[in-house]
């Protein structure tokens, strides 16, 4: 008996190392593609008034009147299908030891996120004024906080992701990059599961409305398990301001900047536009093995009471991030005892504002969204028609596979069949194809269609379908030229269209 209990101990712990291995050894994206959709506690212990040391525990975390997080609500967001939930905090303390009750009571809260089998994204919010504005000794205080947190954390397994630098404006990249550094270092100079843990860094300000700061330099990291965090508040005038008057701004460069808030998101250029950004972001990142974050996404719901346009924004970013490799979104929501924007969900209650969305963040989370890429109409095709039976098409550099000809036929062809396609090679002869009467396939309305390979051909630049001699018994329709290139092109109506029929 004894033997079994100790056979069946070692196979439950070679289950769990095999496991643990696993998802070491995971790359980031593969992490990020584990991690589903995500919903933020909004609004908790992320709280940027000035606060007494001595009050930091209690009443920071109440200044904005939020509801608390509690294992309860932890479950409950968990069976709507989130995996991740995003624990923004913020800690105020000037000096360099940080509040060990404080922390002990952030840890309990982690590990309730990660016991419950779901992926937990520590962030430190806001905190220029303490971590930047002090010179070096503020970076010494960063520093020497990262260094407490991945201490407290160390244990933890990579179920636990740290996320910094939250909304920072620095002045330029180089500022931005030592900050990242010094975090990335921090943290991989720390013992335990802090060596693979995967981490976020933010690009300037979170902002997506920019072009990327990290495209050319990324901070270094050994592990290669960096994540960029973006937050998805775009177009700004749908998603964020609250009145219908014009609202302008002025950049560190000088230039000005005008934007007319409005309710309404669902264009086809909103369409394109949303679908462009993910291509730019996958192409700078995640291409290069490296995941983007949309660590927040949301759109006013108090000020702008076009139901439609929300949900219609929501299903479709979310979709978009569920169906793209190494990319994924987390859903900015706040408490309902708060008077303001983007309240999706009252955690204390357990209710939704909008049973749609409740439904459509489920079904998403099941892949069972809406699949941009059944969109995606590929273009290699070039279709030419004409009256005088003379057909022409300047090729380029495009590689051409096949003519495909549709022709009407007319009385009984003889031996002289004079269907041809022609081309000059590279040596300014002409390379010619002659199309026999068998190699025609008979329409159901009576024409006839001849599908030729030319890919094997020495065609160049220039290329011709030409009848030779009595054009009486054959009368072309078109002629399409089909290239190797498959030039993409996304059907935004279309998908526009599956989109709300499967929202209502």
């Amino acid at each position: 008996m004894k033997i079994n209990i100790i056979l069946i101990v070692f196979l439950i712990l070679s289950l769990i190392m095999n496991c643990l291995y696993f998802l070491f050894n995971k790359t980031a994206i593969e992490i990020v593609d584990d991690m589903g959709l995500g919903y933020n506690f909004g609004k908790t212990y992320n709280c940027c008034n000035s606060i007494e040391e001595e009050n930091i525990l209690y009443e920071q975390i109440k200044t904005w009147g939020t509801i608390l997080p509690t294992k309860k609500m932890i479950n409950r967001i968990k069976k709507y299908g989130f995996k991740t939930i995003r624990f923004q905090i913020l800690y105020t303390n000037l000096t360099d030891i940080v509040n060990s009750e404080w922390l002990i009571r952030i840890k309990e809260i982690v590990n309730w996120i990660i016991n419950n089998g779901l992926y937990c994204i520590l962030c430190v919010y806001h905190n220029k004024e303490v971590w930047i504005s002090g010179g070096q000794n503020s970076k010494n205080n960063y520093i020497n906080f990262w260094k407490q947190v991945a201490n407290q954390f160390k244990n933890n397994d990579e179920h636990l992701v740290f996320e910094t630098l939250i909304e920072f404006d620095f002045d330029t990249i180089d500022y931005l990059l030592n900050y990242t550094q010094d975090f990335i270092d921090t943290i991989r100079n720390s013992n335990g599961f802090n060596k693979k843990r995967l981490l976020i860094i933010p690009e300037m300000n979170t902002e997506i409305e920019i072009g990327s700061y990290y495209e050319l330099n990324m901070p270094k990291d050994p592990y290669n398990k960096t994540a960029v965090s973006l937050h998805y508040y775009f177009p700004s005038e749908t998603a964020i301001y609250e009145e219908i008057t014009p609202i302008s701004w002025c950049d560190k460069k000088g230039f000005i900047y005008e934007a007319i808030p409005t309710t309404k998101w669902g264009s086809d250029y909103d369409y394109e536009d949303i679908v462009s950004k993910m291509e730019i972001w996958k192409s700078i990142f995640i291409d290069k093995g490296i995941p983007v974050i949309f660590g927040e996404v949301g759109i006013r719901t108090k000020y702008n009471n076009n139901i439609d346009s929300n949900r219609e924004f929501l299903y479709t970013l979310f979709s978009l991030t569920k169906e793209i490799n190494g990319i994924m979104a987390c859903l900015w929501d706040i408490s309902e005892k708060i008077s303001e924007n983007n309240n999706y969900y009252n955690r204390e209650t357990d209710s939704w504002n909008d049973e749609v969305i409740k439904k459509f963040i489920n079904k998403i989370s099941k892949n069972k969204g809406e699949k941009s890429s059944n969109y995606y109409i590929l273009i290699n095709l070039e279709v030419i028609s004409s009256r005088l039976n003379f057909y022409y098409s300047n090729i380029s550099n495009k590689k051409l596979l096949k003519v495909i000809i549709n022709a009407r036929l007319y009385g009984i062809l003889d031996i002289d069949f004079s269907l041809i396609i022609s081309s000059l090679d590279k040596e300014g002869n002409w390379n010619d194809v002659f199309i026999n009467k068998e190699d025609g396939k008979k329409e159901y309305d009576g024409t006839t269609t001849f599908k030729i390979d030319v890919s094997k051909e020495d065609f160049n630049d220039s290329v011709f379908v030409m009848i030779l001699g009595d054009e009486q018994f054959i009368f072309i329709n078109n002629v399409t030229f089909e290239y190797k290139d498959y030039f993409p092109y996304f059907d935004y109506h279309s998908y526009k269209n599956s989109v709300l029929k499967d929202i209502f």
